[in-house]
Order: C-alpha cells, then structure tokens, then sequence
C-alpha cells in the first residue's frame, strides 16, 4: 500500500494485530504448536509485543521444523516487533515517513511469514 500515511490509528493498530493473528496461527500448526496470546476485543498491541519478541528469540529452539523455516519465522517476527515500535512512534508523533517505515515492516513480517505458511502447507500435504 502506498499511502499508509492516509489511514488512520486504528486501521494501522488493525493491520498489525491481523499480521500478528497469522503468526499466531502459523504457529499453533507447528508440529509442536506453540500458542501466542489470542488475539482479542480488549487485548493490548504490548501483550502481543512480549509474546512476539519472546518467539523471535526462541524460534531456533522450537522443535521439529527446520532451520530456514525458523529464521524466516524468527525474520518475520522481527519485522512486526520493528513495525509495532515504529507504529507507538508513529502515534506520538505522525509522520508521513514512519507510516511507510510501518508499512515497509509490516510487509516485511508477511513476506517472511509466507515462507512459514508455505511449509507448513508442503508438510501437511
């Protein structure tokens, strides 16, 4: 999306907890799942923070998926985290350049998150 600037705090807060909604997901379909805080009416973007980080780091030592999946699962986290700093910036104090610095994060977390969704999809099949 090119104009990430024109849409407003809330539809931003929306994309990231969607982004997040697809980790969340991906991840309970793990051989061995691992759950993240659900997605919920009420819940805060720094709950989700803590879970995401905390799987950005541990993403090696989850079991039974391989190694490229695992950067592309810890990569992916990494963007969201980045975009979710980058977006509380944004809130404090808008900017055209943070809103595509969001946007260019968020794209990031998905595209890597592709890579995770893809092999659970061939490991299913």
């Amino acid at each position: 999306m090119a104009n990430w600037h024109d849409l407003a705090e809330d539809e931003l807060i929306a994309r990231l907890v969607i982004v997040y909604s697809r980790i969340a997901a991906a991840c309970a379909l793990f051989p061995v799942p691992y759950n993240l805080p659900t997605a919920r009416p009420g819940a805060t973007v720094g709950e989700f923070f803590e879970g995401v980080a905390h799987l950005s780091n541990i993403s090696d030592e989850i079991p039974d998926i391989p190694k490229d999946v695992a950067a592309a699962l810890d990569t992916s986290c990494t963007y969201w985290v980045a975009a979710s700093d980058v977006l509380a910036l944004h809130i404090a104090q808008p900017n055209k350049c943070r809103a595509r610095a969001f946007g260019l994060c968020l794209t990031g977390a998905e595209v890597h998150l592709n890579d995770v969704v893809d092999w659970l999809a061939q490991d299913a099949s």
